[in-house]
């Protein structure tokens, strides 16, 4: 009878440590999934924060005093992110309406790329190429050689592209690790004003 009560109070025992050890796995489950539900959430915000910076150029008609703003955020942005995991740096492109011309100011410093066909040049590599020139008023230079002209230009934004996938060291595709893709390039195109009839011509 003695070993009988001692065999229920074992068991007993045992069953008391398997409900509190399970209870143990379980709260640590959830708690991480509440941290990784957290995380994820943090990085939509950031995602979308990131996002908006650059979808406030998304319009039917963009000044080039917009454009070297968005230059100068793009830089900021690319130095800022650039040793995240899986961050894709941002370019933005622009085309002109004489696809053999070149920017105001630049020459033929600035090299021209070709993406689906026609020819661009990368905003951030212009600016880089004109220097401070284009935030200084030079009255004596034509407008062709002057990169404050390019801020007087109109543009039109053709293309944003979001990136879900990022190639890491070896060359093969992961997917990243923001559950909301984030902008890794954009597309002007140059437009023309009828300032006649008040609206705006590509």
């Amino acid at each position: 009878m003695e070993n009988a009560s001692n065999a229920l109070k074992i068991a007993a025992g045992v069953i008391m440590a398997m409900l509190i050890l399970s209870l143990l796995v379980y709260g640590i489950v959830r708690l991480r999934n509440y941290q990784n539900a957290v995380d994820d959430s943090k990085q939509i915000e950031q995602a979308n924060k990131f996002n908006q910076r650059f979808e406030s150029y998304n319009k039917q008609i963009v000044t080039g005093y917009e454009l070297v703003s968005l230059g100068n955020l793009t830089r900021d942005m690319n130095n800022r992110y650039n040793g995240e995991k899986g961050y894709k740096t941002v370019n933005v492109y622009v085309k002109l309406i004489n696809s053999d011309g070149h920017l105001p100011g630049s020459g033929s410093k600035t090299k021209k790329v070709t993406i689906d066909g026609s020819k661009y040049f990368n905003l951030v590599t212009y600016l880089d190429d004109v220097g401070e020139a284009i935030n200084r008023e030079n009255k004596n230079a034509s407008s062709d050689n002057d990169p404050n002209s390019f801020k007087k230009m109109y543009f039109r934004c053709t293309y944003v592209g979001y990136n879900d996938s990022f190639t890491d060291n070896s060359g093969s595709t992961q997917s990243t690790d923001h559950t909301t893709p984030r902008v890794y390039e954009m597309r002007f195109v140059e437009i023309t004003k009828d300032d006649n009839r008040q609206r705006f011509i590509d």
